[in-house]
């Protein structure tokens, strides 16, 4: 039903909610995510955020922000969310609107949604993968592939190619200096809505720079 609402586009108030209720509903829900996926979730969103591209009202910053924040809970762990959301576009979709959003709040979530992009996820119990690979690498030993968390998880998701995309096109430069020009003065997850649409675009997108540097180092070499 959200997925509805969010595709039929006729109130962007409406998508906005649609949408944030997505990633709240979904943020640690499996069971939620496969949903979404059996909706066509993350194609429906990635649809409707191209459709806004180069309207600049206050409501669609809104929209967008609401759609990033959906796509960071979709791509969580999911295998076919996350697949789609590549296959779609949505690398080059985050970072235009992470560096070129017209609103900080929009920023925030689409360094976040690229965070998410990056990261491997496991069969685990969290569905995280605390990978030691650079203890490992520092011996000269190859990743040891097992969580701390859960002993032998099996990789869900393997996003090297997404990371080395996203250098390609020159994203850590471009985090680098975000995280920079930060710092974030609270963690956005913390914040109520509105506390969070009052604080600074370089304190939001500081934060969320930071994290994408953390994703990108599960590849050593870039």
């Amino acid at each position: 039903a959200l997925t509805d609402l969010i595709s039929t586009f006729s109130d962007s108030s409406i998508v906005s909610w649609a949408s944030e209720s997505v990633a709240v509903l979904c943020k640690s829900s499996k069971l939620c995510r496969e949903e979404a996926k059996k909706a066509g979730t993350v194609t429906t969103l990635l649809r409707t955020l191209k459709n806004l591209k180069g309207a600049g009202l206050d409501e669609d910053k809104a929209v967008t922000a609401a759609i990033c924040e959906a796509l960071c809970s979709l791509v969580f762990a999911n295998q076919e969310n996350h697949q789609e959301a590549v296959r779609r576009g949505a690398v080059a979709s985050m970072m235009n609107m992470a560096l070129k959003g017209d609103s900080a709040l929009a920023s925030m979530w689409a360094l976040a949604a690229l965070h998410y992009l990056a990261e491997d996820y496991c069969l685990s119990s969290t569905g995280k993968c605390p990978w030691v690979s650079v203890a490992y690498q520092a011996r000269g030993l190859e990743p040891d592939r097992r969580g701390h968390s859960d002993l032998n998880a099996k990789l869900l998701v393997d996003s090297s190619s997404v990371r080395l995309t996203m250098t390609t096109l020159g994203l850590i430069t471009q985090v680098t200096s975000l995280v920079h020009a930060g710092p974030a003065h609270a963690c956005p997850g913390n914040l109520t809505r509105r506390d969070a649409a009052l604080h600074t675009a370089n304190s939001l997108s500081g934060w969320a720079a930071a994290a994408v540097l953390k994703s990108m180092a599960l590849t050593p070499a870039l």
